[in-house]
């Protein structure tokens, strides 16, 4: 029938998400996901009509909103329809998944650098290419962050915060290859895309290479040969020794509570519902207009402070462990102690309205990463 999959394939599926759901052997989730396939494929054909297409002799559904869970809006992509390859299969169910799961930060085995590949890349006609170094002054203030929007956002509590510095751009492919000599992204052929596909471990490195390239002070002192013990992930050995000098001048990830006052437009705030606009097309790449794709940075409108895309495009990895929040006031916070994942803020290419929100959140752990998650740069005053 429509769905099977090769019995190397389902084990490569089963590695790649065992880690992260509640399915302890090959069996069960062979037959919970052909269920889960049997139901999308009797929704579709109710309301779409039967659309197949073969690959490599195995029949498989084609794409649509229905079977990506309706987080993304996927009928008018010009590639519905169209053979699926196994990795985009994988994601199609993954996202289903993820309905009965907090997280929408897609969970991908550990990121590995690749070897630096020398070829030519043209930046975008269509934008005036942009210093992804251009930073934006953030006055310090107090603000409630959180919302009752959802679980992961409550409670809301009082936050105070001192200056800051935050890129007006996500970090581009440009910028990261400049320093990295890789780039690691999904989405590629213009230097002005954000960088994707990086872990947090990843954007630290970069982060401090930066720093000595421009002749800063570095954020982080990373020892690779011991292991965090504040680190509560029983499921992965990479688990580096990493600290923060927040007084160095150097570049480094924003803190959660930085990249929510910013996103929320800082004592500048015009309380949008979105980072700039209460218009999500206005401020977003995301699930209904980017065609499931990355976009260069800087297209869409700018919010209260002059920075761009802190609704949509990628995910952008943030300093703090998860966790629930206090209620307590808070100043100048960094987060938990410890933890098992680290945040991720602003949602993406693939996702609703409902995650581009300033105070939603998410996680992923810090050795993984996707073609929706990205970062942005942030220092000290």
């Amino acid at each position: 029938g429509g769905g099977k999959l090769t019995g190397e394939a389902w084990v490569e599926f089963y590695e790649k998400i065992k880690q992260r759901f509640s399915v302890d052997s090959i069996s069960k989730l062979k037959n919970l996901t052909e269920e889960i396939i049997s139901s999308e494929q009797k929704k579709t054909a109710r309301k779409r009509g039967p659309t197949k297409s073969n690959q490599g002799g195995k029949t498989v559904s084609g794409s649509g909103k229905d079977f990506t869970g309706g987080d993304t809006n996927t009928d008018n992509n010009q590639n519905a329809g169209k053979p699926d390859t196994i990795f985009d299969f994988f994601k199609k169910i993954l996202k289903v998944f993820h309905k009965g799961n907090n997280s929408e930060i897609k969970k991908n085995t550990a990121v590995k650098p690749l070897k630096t590949v020398n070829k030519s890349v043209n930046s975008s006609d269509s934008v005036i290419k942009k210093s992804p170094l251009e930073m934006a002054y953030v006055k310090g203030g107090t603000f409630q962050m959180g919302s009752d929007a959802s679980s992961r956002e409550y409670p809301v509590h009082k936050v105070t915060l001192s200056d800051f510095l935050m890129s007006k751009y996500q970090v581009t492919q440009g910028l990261w290859e400049s320093v990295m000599g890789y780039n690691p992204s999904k989405f590629t052929g213009d230097d002005n895309l954000p960088v994707e596909n990086v872990s947090w471990y990843d954007a630290v490195e970069f982060c401090n290479k930066l720093s000595e390239k421009e002749g800063l002070q570095t954020v982080y002192s990373i020892d690779k040969s011991r292991k965090d013990p504040n680190n509560n992930n029983g499921d992965y050995d990479v688990k580096w020794l990493i600290s923060c000098n927040s007084t160095a001048n150097g570049y480094r990830l924003p803190t959660e509570a930085e990249w929510e006052y910013a996103a929320k437009g800082g004592n500048l705030s015009r309380s949008y519902k979105y980072s700039g606009s209460n218009n999500a097309g206005d401020v977003a790449w995301y699930g209904d207009n980017s065609k499931s794709k990355t976009h260069p940075v800087g297209q869409k409108q700018q919010n209260e402070l002059g920075i761009y895309d802190m609704s949509g495009n990628v995910w952008e990895w943030c300093w703090d462990w998860y966790g629930s929040y206090s209620s307590k006031s808070q100043t100048n916070p960094t987060g938990p102690k410890k933890g098992s994942e680290r945040v991720g803020r602003g949602g993406s290419w693939f996702n609703y309205t409902g995650r581009l929100r300033p105070s939603d959140r998410d996680s992923t752990y810090p050795y993984s990463g996707c073609d929706s998650l990205g970062l942005r740069l942030a220092r000290s005053k």
